[in-house]
């Protein structure tokens, strides 16, 4: 090389990192039970994958208790005896 001359070398770039994007939490589900303690379970979607060494989706899925109240006794009711 000359005096004021530059040597280039091509260099390698790494792909930017790209960062997770999650959607809005859906909607709660149905509970699985009507009393006693049940589950609820809500999702939301993944709209970018995290890529390239970025920032990693937070969870998809959430649960909650629900109809944790007692369930009310149910009292058994006989009729009359019959004839043999």
């Amino acid at each position: 090389l000359g005096w004021g001359m530059q040597l280039k070398i091509p260099c390698c770039r790494a792909a930017a990192p790209v960062h997770c994007v999650v959607g809005q939490w859906g909607s709660w589900s149905t509970c699985t039970q009507t009393c006693d303690g049940g589950m609820q379970t809500r999702t939301r979607e993944i709209t970018v994958a995290a890529a390239n060494g970025g920032t990693a989706c937070p969870q998809t899925e959430d649960t909650q208790t629900c109809n944790t109240e007692a369930c009310a006794p149910v009292h058994c009711a006989v009729g009359q005896w019959g004839s043999w």
